[in-house]
């Protein structure tokens, strides 16, 4: 999750599992996708830390292991040279 909660002072509690992802079929074979976060913010300012809970987070390392993310998720630094790679070829 790459969000910054902290910047917005109304932002009190977030759950990263509120609904977990699933495995999926098809074009997209052992990949985890379909989860859903939530955020509660209130009118008034918060004092303190934001309460971030990610509830399913032993389930999903214990599944990772078995999902295209682990390959996929090791190469992504190669990412800028392929894009530089892409701009060449046209």
């Amino acid at each position: 999750m790459s969000s910054d909660f902290n910047s917005s002072p109304y932002v009190h509690y977030v759950e990263v599992d509120f609904i977990t992802g699933a495995f999926s079929t098809g074009n997209l074979y052992r990949q985890m996708w379909g989860g859903f976060a939530i955020a509660v913010l209130k009118p008034e300012k918060r004092i303190g830390k934001i309460s971030i809970s990610q509830c399913q987070k032993k389930m999903y390392k214990s599944i990772y292991w078995q999902s295209l993310h682990v390959v996929i998720d090791k190469l992504l630094f190669l990412k800028p040279f392929f894009k530089k790679l892409k701009k060449q070829q046209t």
